[in-house]
């Protein structure tokens, strides 16, 4: 099987993405790779005339799709063509600008420093850019597919906005089901695994422990949000969450 199948179909592993990339020289090159990838992994895929799968046009400033289709069913009743969608990968200043363009639409520009992107290259880097590729420029363009060419792309609560999934939990769920939702699937896991892109268990400390000082946590390896909500979590025996009502 194609090293690119491995990666679209399995659990995300660091060294057959390593093995990928290592050919590659060029670290836009690398990112641009990367990106192909995610895009596979989201459903979109690459067809020539005859049906079948062909590799994009990859360069240090972009990648270029002849042909692009989405196929959520993966099976061939399912697939849409998109003619000519470009994603662009832009120096500005020590930053690369990321942006989707196809016909009426452009994305929001995704800004990544490149650089520190590689220097310690790790799967949780390449987990961070399919979350943040995914929100800025994923979404939005299902939105516009959905809008314009009336296709059922938008099918879950993942392919929502990252701000939107966020206060729907905050509002709806309480922290046994978030802790459930982020079992369902990589993408959830870490979504709700920190706060590197969303302070979200800042706030969620704030609305399950407002009457509760936060815990001075002078020990190094419990300085993170997730962490101080546990060990919050850990000295109530008894809450209602929606209430406000704790017993030590």
């Amino acid at each position: 099987m194609d090293l690119r199948e491995i990666i679209k179909k399995s659990e995300l592993n660091f060294d057959d993405y390593r093995v990928y990339l290592s050919t590659i020289s060029s670290n836009k090159e690398k990112l641009a790779h990367l990106i192909n990838l995610i895009m596979l992994r989201e459903n979109f895929c690459f067809l020539n005339d005859s049906g079948l799968e062909t590799d994009t046009k990859i360069s240090n400033d972009q990648i270029y799709f002849t042909k692009i289709f989405y196929n959520h069913y993966q099976d061939n009743e399912n697939l849409k063509n998109l003619d000519n969608v470009l994603i662009t990968i832009l120096k500005s200043g020590r930053l690369v600008d990321i942006n989707l363009k196809n016909r009426k639409f452009s994305s929001n520009f995704l800004k990544l420093n490149l650089e520190d992107f590689f220097a310690d290259f790790s799967l949780d880097k390449i987990q961070n850019l399919e979350l943040n590729f995914k929100n800025v420029v994923l979404i939005p363009f299902k939105f516009y597919l959905k809008s314009n060419f009336n296709l059922n792309i938008i099918t879950g609560l993942s392919d929502l906005p990252i701000e939107l999934i966020i206060e729907i939990s905050l509002r709806y769920l309480d922290i046994k089901s978030i802790v459930k939702l982020s079992q369902t699937c990589r993408y959830f896991w870490k979504l709700f695994d920190s706060d590197q892109n969303i302070p979200f268990w800042q706030k969620l400390i704030a609305r399950d422990f407002e009457k509760i000082k936060p815990l001075n946590i002078n020990n190094q390896n419990m300085t993170s949000s997730k962490r101080e909500y546990i060990e919050l979590y850990k000295r109530t025996k008894k809450y209602k969450l929606f209430n406000r009502e704790y017993k030590f």
